[in-house]
């Protein structure tokens, strides 16, 4: 059984966060080719550094929310966003429960999401982390607690999801599928990640603004 969460308001949101910061893109570099040497090209050279970068990000976001799916079966649960997927056998599988029965108001960490479309981890109360497929907070989050992670999940119908977890439980496996989970390994993600890497980056652009 697919489930497809609800994509309305993070694609809107998106759309139009993509087509101002290409657009910020653009006006910068309009305005290099033809601005005189001054004070304010600075302002124009950092248009397109910031805006190109961020609307990339931004694109890669609403691409994983347009193939955003979660499918369940008897054998197993099945996680896509982007190209980000989870395989996670039904035996491994220790609970599934809305969000609501959390003891506290559950959020990614600070990153790049969006309402309606929330990816990231959070450390829960017990310091593991769980990590966001979501495109909402609150009551329409449900998490997913396996041996191989946490994941807070948003189906469009959580109660539904939560009686095919049980009908999916109760027929038993018939083939014993291999845990997966595999992210995109993007240079530039893992060079973000890297305390010193980035603040060499950043003092690079800052040295050639000055």
């Amino acid at each position: 059984m697919v489930f497809i969460p609800p994509r309305a308001r993070g694609l809107i949101i998106g759309v139009i966060a993509l087509l101002l910061l290409f657009g910020l893109a653009g006006l910068g570099m309009s305005r290099l080719a033809s601005a005189p040497i001054s004070p304010f090209i600075v302002v124009w050279v950092i248009m397109p550094l910031v805006g190109l970068p961020l609307g990339l990000m931004v694109a890669y976001r609403l691409y994983g929310l347009l193939t955003a799916r979660y499918r369940l079966d008897r054998d197993g649960l099945y996680i896509v966003w982007g190209q980000a997927t989870e395989h996670i056998p039904l035996s491994l599988v220790k609970n599934v429960a809305p969000a609501t029965e959390a003891s506290a108001a559950l959020r990614p960490r600070r990153g790049l999401w969006w309402p309606g479309c929330i990816v990231g981890k959070a450390r829960q109360a017990d310091n593991s982390d769980l990590e966001f497929f979501a495109t909402g907070l609150g009551s329409s989050l449900v998490l997913v607690s396996t041996r191989v992670g946490d994941f807070a999940i948003s189906p469009k119908d959580p109660s539904e999801f939560g009686q095919a977890f049980v009908d999916a439980t109760r027929m038993g496996s018939l083939n014993q599928i291999q845990a997966q989970s595999r992210r995109p390994d993007y240079f530039s993600a893992r060079m973000w990640n890297d305390l010193l890497a980035r603040g060499l980056v950043l003092a690079g652009l800052v040295l050639d603004l000055l």
